[in-house]
This record gives C-alpha cells, structure tokens and sequence, in this order.
C-alpha cells in the first residue's frame, strides 16, 4: 500500500510492452484484469492496451495491445 498511486505499475506495464514489442517482436500483448479492478483497468489504458470483451468464464476483461497500432 505504500507504493501505490506512485505510478509504478504504469511504468512496469509499458515498459515491459515496449520489450515485447522492441526487443521480443511480439504483434500484440494480451491482458487481463477484473471488471471490478478500475485502478488495473486504467493501467492497461495508459500503457495502450485496449479492450476487447469481458470473459465470463474466467469474469476478467480482456486486452490487447498491438504493436502496429
């Protein structure tokens, strides 16, 4: 709880897709994150993640980020 709002998970998130895509050349990055989890959701945003549906069976929304967007 210390660390949060610090904007350290925004910073993980993009870099580690910048990796993906600059280093590994992966064409999209997918993610996760539950529906409730407004502060995740906004990370993935930020990072340039976007949504694609809500996976009942696993109650998570699902993300993409695609490296020619």
């Amino acid at each position: 709880p210390e660390y949060c709002g610090r904007g350290n998970a925004s910073q993980l998130a993009s870099t580690a897709l910048q990796f993906a895509f600059d280093e590994l050349d992966l064409p999209k990055v997918a993610a996760f994150a539950h529906p409730d989890n407004i502060a995740s959701q906004k990370v993935l945003a930020k990072a340039g993640f976007e949504f694609c549906a809500y996976l009942e069976d696993m109650n998570r929304n699902y993300y993409e980020a695609r490296s020619d967007v």
